[in-house]
Parts: structure tokens; C-alpha cells; sequence
């Protein structure tokens, strides 16, 4: 069972053969077609062109403006603007541009400079039935900034869930976790009037974090408790809190593209520092079949899991101003002002 993390690299033993891969021919200046065709309740389309300058992507200037294309079943369908994403429902994409829910997709991007870019057709694989998330409690001893022994609490997010979809076919899944704390506002003074708001903010995924099971390479028809990512448990988990996990149906060949970059990212740093070999790509240039390109077009179903984090795998935490005395800092009884006015709205899912 191959599990990638770029922050930390799982995997069970004879899960994924050695990937031979070619060392990069350029360090920099490289053009990079990244896209996705999701489907949920409406789909979701997006392209991003860049290039790679000193280790980094840059979006295209003005001047190099390209021209991208989605294909339905090899016929044209519409434009995209660069990096701007497009969701439609599916009922009208498919009065609109034709096709179906076994329709193949893929893109042409046209540059100003002549040279045309090609991705191969990719399918959205069905969903297996949904699994379900779930957390626990963990104590690690580490090293913290003055190379000191601590404990450190965290409180760790698991999926548990089957592999094979209807149709019978065992499938490929991507996570992508996030979570979302409610901070409760406490007086910064002896006000008997104060009333308490709350506000429900977001806590975005670690950086570069990608989770990565291939369904072909993978034993049994289901996972049970596979760990997907983790958070610090301190003050935000005092009141409570959601885990969000996004969960993706992949091909095979669109989870091997993840897994290298996920193995890529451990290596290096980022997921456009110069990798120690090239990653897959789906992606090809029709003008000049020498010429390199990085990055990848896939197509996928996409499901959302919630799950709030019960008391118990928290550990004893305290709210952020347990300890401040009046008159306390503006941040204890003025959420909005830290967070955004915003965050007072609650969220639906919430209960």
C-alpha cells in the first residue's frame, strides 16, 4: 500500500518498484502545463501555465499570453483563461459542450511563439463508496528550535475506506486535508455586559502536503485507518474542530504523477525545485517533440469528507488567553479583528 506525503514519506515494504528517471536537461525557464478537469455536484475546471525561473514558477507575462483549449471527446469545447478556474454545472456543460459522464478530456495550449502543447485524454473514474474519517491523540518526543527534547502533542487525521467503485474497478485516490477551529471570544475585562461571538476559521493544509494511494499496487479491497496528515494540538482545538478532507478518484498513471512529486518534494524542498529526475508527465509538445514540459492534466471525481474531532483526542488544551490577565490583549475578546469579520458567519456543516 504506497503512501506518498511530501512531508513525510510513507510507505509499506514492496509497495512501489524503483523508478528509473532521466535527469532534467534545464534548471530553469521551463514551461509548466498543470490542470484538472473534477467533478462533484458541478465540474471544476482549471489550467495553469508558468514557467520555472531560479527554482520557481512564475505565471506568464502578458506578452506570452496562451491560448488553452478543453476538448470533449477530441472536440473543442471552450477556452480558459490562464490560471482562472471555470465551474459549471453538469447538467448545462454537457447541454453546452456535448459529451457524457464517460466522456474523455484533455487540453491544447497554443503559445505565442508557435509552439503547440498536447495533454492525453484522461476519463473521471466513479467514486468507490464513501469511507469515513477519523483522528486520534499522539505524544512525540522531538527536538524543538534549541535542539532540546520536548514531548509534543498532536492530534492525527485517518481515513478508513474501500477501494472498488461500482463498476467494479479498484481505484486510485489523492487526500488533501485541511481543518477549521472555532475561536470563542473571552472578556478582555470585568464588562458584566460582554457577550461572547465566535468565529470559525480555516487552517490551510501544510504546504506541499500531497497523499497518494495507487489502486493497482495496493493489497485487499480496503484501507483501514491510514494516517493522512496531522495537526499541532494547542489552543485550537480548545472549543472545536473540523477535519476537511478532499478526497480525488485518480487513474493509475495520475497517481504515479503525484507519488513522484510527492517523493520529488521530500528530496528537494518544493514542487518546482530541480527534482533528481524528471517527473512523469502526460503532457507533450506537438511543434517540437524535443522540447521539455513539466506538469500534468487529470481528470477525477471528487468527493468531501467531514469530521469533528471529539474531546478525547485532544488532550488538555486551553483556550489561547487561559493565562492573560485583565486587561487582556485585543485578540481575546475581538475575534474578528484578528481573523476577519468573515469568519463570524458559521459554517453550514457545522453542528
Amino acid at each position: 500500500m504506497p503512501l506518498f506525503t511530501a512531508v513525510a514519506l510513507i510507505c509499506l515494504p514492496g509497495c512501489l518498484d524503483t523508478i528509473e528517471l532521466d535527469l532534467p536537461s534545464q534548471s530553469s525557464g521551463r514551461l509548466i502545463i498543470e490542470g484538472s478537469i473534477e467533478r462533484s455536484d458541478s465540474y471544476h475546471v482549471r489550467v495553469a501555465v508558468r514557467r520555472t525561473f531560479e527554482n520557481e514558477d512564475v505565471i506568464l507575462l502578458p506578452d506570452e499570453d496562451p491560448v488553452i483549449t478543453l476538448m470533449v471527446d477530441d472536440i473543442e469545447a471552450f477556452s480558459l483563461q490562464n490560471n482562472q478556474p471555470v465551474t459549471l454545472p453538469i447538467s448545462a456543460f454537457h447541454e453546452n459542450y456535448g459529451g457524457d459522464l464517460n466522456s474523455a478530456f484533455h487540453i491544447e495550449v497554443s503559445m505565442p511563439d508557435g509552439n503547440t502543447y498536447q495533454s492525453e485524454p484522461e476519463r473521471i473514474i466513479e467514486s468507490a463508496p464513501l469511507g469515513v474519517v477519523s483522528s486520534g491523540y499522539a505524544v512525540r518526543t522531538e527536538l524543538n528550535n534549541q535542539n532540546n527534547i520536548v514531548e509534543a502533542d498532536y492530534v492525527e487525521a485517518f481515513i478508513s475506506a474501500p477501494l472498488v467503485n461500482d463498476d467494479g474497478k479498484k481505484v486510485s485516490m489523492r487526500w488533501d486535508l485541511s481543518g477549521a477551529f472555532e475561536y470563542r471570544e473571552v472578556p478582555c475585562d470585568d464588562n458584566p455586559f460582554f457577550m461572547s461571538r465566535s468565529c470559525y476559521v480555516d487552517v490551510l493544509n501544510r504546504k506541499n502536503e500531497v497523499n497518494i494511494l495507487i489502486g493497482s499496487e495496493t493489497g485487499g479491497d480496503q484501507i483501514n485507518k491510514l494516517k493522512i496528515g496531522e495537526a499541532v494540538a494547542d489552543y485550537k482545538f480548545w472549543s472545536s474542530y473540523y477535519f476537511t478532507v478532499v478526497q480525488k478518484t485518480l487513474s493509475d498513471r495520475a497517481a504515479e504523477y503525484w507519488s513522484q512529486i510527492a517523493s520529488s518534494i521530500s528530496r528537494s524542498g518544493t514542487i518546482f525545485d530541480v527534482p533528481p529526475g524528471r517527473v512523469s508527465t502526460n503532457i507533450f509538445n506537438t511543434t517540437d517533440v524535443h522540447q521539455d514540459v513539466l506538469g500534468y492534466f487529470y481528470a477525477s471525481a471528487i468527493d468531501t469528507l467531514r469530521h469533528r474531532v471529539p474531546r478525547e483526542n485532544v488532550g488538555e488544551q486551553l483556550h489561547q488567553c487561559a493565562h492573560e490577565d485583565f486587561p487582556r490583549p485585543g485578540h481575546c475578546c475581538d475575534c474578528a479583528s484578528t481573523y476577519g469579520a468573515e469568519t463570524l458567519i458559521k459554517p453550514s456543516y457545522w453542528q
